[in-house]
């Protein structure tokens, strides 16, 4: 019994020494890194290093009122938009007679006047005003296929921007600029805001044939022939200025109507005309 009893006395000895080491340094491995972890470099997360959203949330608040009021005072013929006001920023004609917001240029292009742009997904959306034919004025939408500048293979297909001499639309121009790529173009129209410009657009289907074009291209033409019904629609809405419509008015179609900046977010692009490549200003 004693040889016994002092057997297990020696085997508890061994398996306490052989166990308390390793119980004795792990909870020092646990400490040391616990101790480590304050001083090692934070993991570059949002949760860590938050972007800021004061400012710009504010200033996105007063653009969004800025561009409610505007639309609120163009619509009703106030503020800065009354008929007078308008008229002595407009774009006349070759024989120096005022126009409305309406067609122009020997019936294939419009003037209207530019409020804003919105990069949105392969597009730039342009919120214009319009003189209606019924005296009453509207805003819509007009997009820019910014992929066909940059990805079509149209042969030499850019935006081309031209300033008007004296404010005449046929007699020559100042200057011309083009851009391909959609931020060349934002920065252009950036400085085109709350002025009148005009807009080409064609009604002329654009060709049958697809046949050498890449994707880009193909996918324009197709979107460009099938708008057309919206672009007659636009230019029967519109006030005519005296000019005469080669075409008949489409069936079956809408323009979308802007009375708040909140609409613009909601757009359809299916919805939307899309414009040839000239503007002038």
């Amino acid at each position: 019994m004693k040889l016994k009893a002092l057997i297990l006395i020696f085997i508890s000895a061994i398996l306490i020494a052989g166990c308390s080491p390793a119980a004795a340094v792990a909870p020092a491995a646990v400490d040391t890194m616990a101790a480590a972890s304050p001083s090692a470099p934070p993991s570059p997360t949002p949760s860590i290093t938050p972007m800021p959203t004061t400012a710009p949330t504010a200033t996105m608040e007063a653009q969004v009122k800025d561009l409610d009021q505007q639309i609120h005072d163009f619509l009703n013929k106030t503020g800065d938009y009354t008929e007078e006001n308008i008229d002595k920023k407009m774009i006349t004609d070759s024989a120096g007679k005022q126009t409305k917001l309406g067609i122009v240029n020997f019936g294939d292009s419009f003037e209207c006047w530019l409020f804003d742009y919105l990069k949105k997904a392969d597009y730039i959306l342009l919120t214009v005003g319009f003189d209606g034919r019924d005296d009453k004025r509207f805003i819509t939408e007009l997009a820019i296929p910014v992929y066909v500048y940059e990805k079509g293979n149209l042969s030499d297909y850019k935006l081309v921007f031209s300033k008007l001499s004296d404010s005449v639309i046929v007699d020559g121009m100042e200057e011309t600029s083009s851009a391909s790529a959609g931020e060349d173009m934002c920065a252009f129209l950036e400085n085109l805001k709350d002025s009148p410009i005009i807009v080409y657009s064609t009604v002329d289907k654009f060709t049958d044939s697809t046949k050498g074009y890449n994707d880009a291209a193909k996918k324009f033409i197709k979107e460009y022939n099938d708008k057309r019904k919206l672009v007659k629609e636009l230019f029967y809405e519109i006030a005519d200025n005296g000019l005469k419509l080669n075409f008949d008015a489409p069936d079956g179609v809408s323009l979308i109507r802007i009375t708040a900046k909140s609409d613009i977010d909601k757009i359809d692009i299916k919805r939307v005309p899309v414009i040839f490549n000239e503007i002038w200003y």
